[in-house]
């Protein structure tokens, strides 16, 4: 119930005046002859954000009418020893609570600021709240003005170095952000949510890479959706990302599936031999069994331009990893004559000169008979 606070009821009956100057408050505080509680402040923010018009805020510069916040601050500011901070926050999970605007979001910023001595504390935010819309306020606001406080939530160690751009707060190495934004997309505010995390990845897209590699998406679908436009950012090819080899490095410790993933959808995307070997070197850099999960989980359209060229260049069996394919698979009979069709004026001996796939010359022929083979052996 709105005014259980005496303070609030009071600043209520008497209105603007009672902030009129320092004295006239301090006054008024002391005839109630009373403390300051998180229950007074929780109601005197009620009052100033949600039930005063952003006209009616004033600071000790304006000339117009209203509450005086620097009056009111200012005093209770003296009155405010003892107040768990983090306690205020979870209490404004108020049915009376809300911002109607980023300005109204600003001046609680200040008032928190200014009584408390630092900014918001995120982690009574972290959780899901009834009152979701104004949650909801709270994180847009105060994520893009980077003004929430992360530094009891998140550590130096997961941070990425000092080439990789973070928010000042490291607000998005904090992973229940991340949930409790999905938690709140799966609540009806699947748009907004979005857009929070669309702009965050244009901003910080390493941390919403590696963020929603961590976490589960509970039916939101937005998950998929920035994976979708992060992961090709960090392929390692030409114009990717520069950190993409940071990137990559700490998807295998957070989840080695996505890794996987990110290297074939960098074979899917190479165009020439040089793309081929620069992925080639990067997964050389990693444990064998992540090349070998790339292999046998990628595509044959996907790894046969890498084999191909790792015949030409390195010490590389392709016909046994042909012949090997097509017995656990016959159906990629037609896959490989197809190569074979499409990229005949690219393919060359080993090690001559010229051609955009490498191939071995004497490979072409028996390929071709093995792929008939297999394909008739599917049908017998």
């Amino acid at each position: 119930m709105f005014h259980e606070s005496r303070i609030a009821g009071v600043m209520a009956t008497l209105s603007f005046g009672c902030s009129a100057n320092v004295d006239i408050f301090s006054k008024i505080l002391k005839d109630l002859n009373q403390g300051v509680n998180e229950d007074d402040i929780v109601e005197i923010i009620i009052l100033l954000i949600s039930k005063t018009s952003d006209e009616d805020l004033t600071t000790n510069n304006d000339t117009k009418v209203g509450w005086n916040l620097e009056v009111i601050v200012n005093v209770l500011a003296t009155e405010c020893h003892g107040i768990h901070w983090r306690v205020v926050l979870q209490k404004l999970d108020n049915p009376f609570f809300f911002l109607r605007s980023e300005k109204n979001y600003q001046k609680l910023s200040w008032i928190f600021v200014h009584l408390s001595g630092s900014q918001l504390p995120a982690i009574s935010l972290l959780k899901l709240w009834n009152n979701k819309s104004t949650q909801l306020s709270m994180f847009t606001y105060g994520l893009r003005a980077d003004s929430l406080d992360f530094s009891e939530i998140v550590s130096s160690d997961q941070q990425l170095g000092p080439d990789v751009k973070m928010p000042n707060s490291g607000s998005w190495l904090c992973l229940s952000l991340f949930s409790v934004l999905l938690e709140l997309a799966a609540s009806g505010f699947s748009i907004m949510v979005l857009e929070i995390f669309v702009q965050a990845a244009s901003l910080f897209p390493e941390y919403i890479l590696l963020g929603f590699a961590q976490v589960i998406d509970p039916g939101t679908c937005i998950r998929a959706e920035i994976l979708r436009r992060t992961l090709p950012l960090f392929t390692g090819l030409p114009g990717s990302f520069p950190t993409s080899h940071v990137v990559m490095k700490r998807l295998l410790k957070v989840n080695a599936d996505l890794l996987v993933l990110l290297f074939r959808i960098a074979l899917k995307r190479s165009s020439s031999v040089e793309d081929i070997v620069v992925i080639n070197n990067l997964l050389e850099s990693f444990d064998e069994a992540v090349l070998k999960r790339v292999e046998e989980e990628g595509a044959i359209e996907e790894i046969i331009g890498f084999w191909c060229v790792r015949a030409d260049r390195f010490d590389f069996d392709l016909e046994k990893r042909l012949k090997g394919a097509l017995l656990k698979n016959p159906s990629v009979a037609r896959s490989l004559v197809s190569f074979v069709t499409n990229q005949s004026n690219n393919l060359r001996a080993r090690l001559s000169g010229g051609g955009l796939l490498s191939f071995i010359s004497s490979l072409i022929g028996s390929l071709t008979t093995l792929s008939k083979q297999y394909s008739c052996r599917r049908y017998e």
